[in-house]
């Protein structure tokens, strides 16, 4: 909310960022191209309108993990209770822009009906929304994914092995499910910088293994968020 605050005050972009499902302490870093020196003053001096977009982000539902360390009955409810948790973020995404979806939706490739029925009826509950998904390392986008393997409504765009754009009205939104051969952040340019431009990836910050990124990177980078 303060951040909202600060942009609106701006008087640049106007965002809401209402779930972000990202480590304690580090989603700030996100924001910080919008920190950029500079990008105000030039943004008022161009004379473009303001963008205004509701974002609603986030990740990691690993919605099949077997929970094997609970017992049945547990594992059970811990399921159920994490397929209600992606009917509240579709819930919250009611009237925003977009939904971003970041990355291991699902904590293995093994098709499970039952999950995928409730994903996609959940999505066709928001048919004003688009949604954009990018798969992540334990949900990777391979021959088998489920998420090729079923039908899904018509306002999700599911992102490939290879970096596409999307061109929307206020935005143009990039994206990538992880693979082995992700290309570094700094290397990937924005085609419409008068736009407000997105990038979708799953990955970490400062890590080891996921497609590490920096905050220098980020902050280097062509995009807002």
């Amino acid at each position: 909310k303060i951040l909202a605050e600060e942009l609106r005050s701006w008087n640049v972009f106007t965002a809401y960022n209402e779930l972000c499902h990202l480590t304690a302490g580090k989603w700030r870093v996100l924001f910080r191209p919008f920190y950029k020196k500079g990008r105000r003053e030039a943004f008022q001096k161009s004379g473009k309108s303001v963008i205004e977009m509701k974002v609603v982000h986030s990740a990691d539902f690993h919605l099949n993990k077997s929970f094997s360390e609970l017992s049945g009955k547990a594992a059970e409810v811990r399921r159920s209770e994490q397929l209600e948790a992606v009917g509240r973020i579709c819930n919250m995404a009611k009237g925003a822009d977009v939904l971003l979806l970041c990355g291991d939706l699902l904590d293995t490739n093994e098709f499970d009906k039952n999950i995928m029925d409730n994903l996609c009826a959940e999505f066709q509950k928001i048919p004003d929304t688009r949604i954009f998904i990018a798969l992540g390392n334990h949900d990777p986008y391979t021959e088998t994914s489920p998420f090729r393997m079923v039908s899904l409504p018509d306002n999700v765009h599911l992102f490939g092995n290879q970096l596409e754009r999307v061109s929307l009205e206020q935005a143009d939104i990039y994206g990538m499910s992880y693979s082995n051969h992700m290309p570094k952040l700094t290397d990937i340019t924005t085609e419409h910088p008068d736009k407000l431009n997105i990038l979708l990836f799953h990955g970490e910050l400062n890590g080891s293994k996921y497609y590490s990124v920096s905050e220098a990177e980020i902050g280097a980078s062509g995009f807002d968020y």
